[in-house]
């Protein structure tokens, strides 16, 4: 009996973890959602952004430009035609239009974008030549204003009249002199 004290009986083996799978399911896992978010996901929802944005500017399309046009009868064509040009200066006695400026916000990284069409008004009916003349200017003033406001600004309650003047004032500084008195949205998106 003393040699039954002394050894006890051996404990019964524990069965051991499967380390070596639970790490490579864990492991495995997450390399697996970051390629498929990576080459699948990603892919998939710029394509369609780009499908979004497409059959609108495809509605329209460019005319072709002759290279040896007067400027007159550049004038008189570009007043009276109706284009998809994003920036159409069509003659309606003191009014401008502005087709589909698209331009990134501010603070986005170039993950979204504004897109707007416009109205400009005026009681002075130089409006639609003071632009033909200055139209290089008055777009990059366009652009620049339009990717200097930020979306929280402009869903900011009167975001959009502020911006509507930030519009106003940007034009007529790129004009010179403030000729336009009025700024009408007729297409308002942030994408």
């Amino acid at each position: 009996m003393a040699e039954d004290t002394e050894n006890p009986p051996p404990a019964p083996a524990k069965a051991p973890i499967p380390w070596l799978p639970l790490g490579l399911v864990l492991l495995i896992i997450p390399v697996i959602t970051l390629l498929l978010t990576e080459f699948f996901v990603i892919p998939r929802l710029k394509s369609s952004l780009v499908a979004e944005v497409r059959p609108a500017s495809a509605e329209a399309p460019e005319p072709p430009a002759a290279e040896e046009e007067s400027s007159d009868a550049h004038a008189a064509k570009t007043e009276s035609a109706e284009t998809g040009d994003h920036s159409t200066g069509k003659n309606k006695g003191g009014t401008v239009t502005f087709e589909e400026m698209i331009s990134n916000l501010s603070g986005t990284m170039g993950t979204r974008f504004i897109k707007v069409s416009f109205e400009i008004s005026s009681s002075d009916q130089r409006l639609s030549e003071l632009v033909a003349a200055h139209r290089p200017r008055v777009q990059d003033a366009i652009i620049t204003t339009l990717s200097s406001h930020t979306i929280q600004q402009i869903e900011a309650v009167g975001g959009r009249d502020g911006l509507r003047l930030a519009l106003m004032g940007a034009i007529n500084e790129a004009l010179g002199e403030q000729v336009a008195d009025h700024l009408y949205f007729t297409e308002f998106i942030i994408q």
